[in-house]
């Protein structure tokens, strides 16, 4: 709209030595916030930093920001120290609180974490952020059973949230409790009907749990809506082996060999697709192909020793020969990997 959000945010030296200072501190704040939505992060900071020898609550709001700042720029040294500036200066800035128990969470402290989180929420018991953080602390902390209180006590007030449902979820799983686990998905499937990764994990808890009919019902859903991820299309080819459906079991290999070209299993799962059929002609095109690709693939070579020698070709002592030298340098280049000792 041509206006120009810094000299509109700019406040002029009249206000800011008025008694509408307060005024002046916000609208900083405010202009920082701008520059943060505009990915400018160093006219941000400087905007921030303005207000490090000020003191009260606008302060610690300002020190606070820039602690979070500096957090997602990964220096946890410069997120710590303006989260405990902030907390200084105001005790009661919750989301300091919850600032500083990230990083101790990030940096591995969970113990020293939690302890923050619950400050903050001593403060603000609605904190969401510190009640979610605060599961995830437990989670890391082994405590599944407190997690687990954490995120059902946030259901209560974030009741559709995916994250926070998925973790309950989770949590049940790990509690070794699978039918609530399942129960939990299935709600947060009525919320994300499409997520790939949500309907995969459902079909391999059903697979864990002996369920195969229902592991391939969500395993294909998975397939359908994220096509090029490798996860499920291999779960799918080994399904359609295990079936002794081979054709079919080819065409999802074939699809990992278009997603993954240099990854050779592939390619060996189409060649003992058709060794499995009974289609030895192709089986042996296929592993001679892949020979070529991938000369010193021991797998290969052995099967491809094995079917000259039932077809009864001569090729076979040439494989045999490679077969021996493929082992050999295998051999020496596990030897050459080990750790010598002093």
């Amino acid at each position: 709209s041509g206006i120009n959000a810094e000299w509109l945010l700019r406040p002029g030296e009249c206000v800011r030595n008025s008694p509408h200072s307060q005024i002046s501190n916000e609208l900083e704040i405010n202009k920082a916030l701008v520059y943060l939505q505009k990915h400018q992060f160093k006219k941000a900071v400087e905007t921030l930093l303005v207000f490090e020898k000020k003191k009260g609550k606008i302060a610690s709001t300002a020190a606070n920001n820039l602690s979070f700042l500096y957090f997602t720029k990964g220096n946890m040294k410069g997120a710590s120290k303006f989260a405990d500036e902030a907390i200084e200066m105001d005790s009661y800035n919750h989301h300091a609180l919850v600032n500083r128990g990230n990083v101790y969470y990030k940096e591995g402290s969970y113990s020293k974490a939690k302890d923050y989180y619950e400050e903050a929420l001593a403060v603000d018991s609605s904190c969401t952020e510190a009640q979610y953080n605060l599961g995830l602390t437990f989670k890391s902390l082994g405590d599944v059973n407190r997690a687990l209180e954490c995120f059902e006590k946030l259901h209560t007030i974030l009741n559709n949230s995916p994250e926070v449902i998925f973790q309950i979820g989770t949590l049940y799983y790990a509690n070794e409790m699978p039918q609530q686990c399942i129960d939990w998905f299935m709600h947060l499937v009525t919320i994300t009907p499409t997520d790939p990764g949500l309907l995969a994990t459902i079909g391999e808890i059903h697979e864990h749990e002996g369920d195969r009919p229902q592991a391939y019902q969500y395993i294909m859903e998975a397939h359908k809506y994220l096509p090029s991820e490798i996860g499920p299309i291999s779960w799918l080819g080994s399904y359609y082996i295990e079936a002794h459906y081979y054709e079919k079991a080819i065409e999802y290999f074939k699809k990992a060999v278009l997603i993954e070209p240099n990854e050779v299993k592939w390619q060996l799962m189409i060649a003992s697709c058709h060794r499995r059929s009974g289609n030895y002609p192709q089986s042996l095109a296929t592993y001679k192909r892949i020979h070529k690709n991938f000369p010193e693939n021991v797998e290969c070579l052995r099967f491809l020793v094995r079917i000259c020698s039932d077809l009864g070709l001569n090729e076979a002592e040439e494989y045999e020969e490679k077969l021996i030298l493929a082992k050999k340098e295998k051999s020496t280049d596990c030897d050459s990997a080990l750790i010598p000792l002093l």
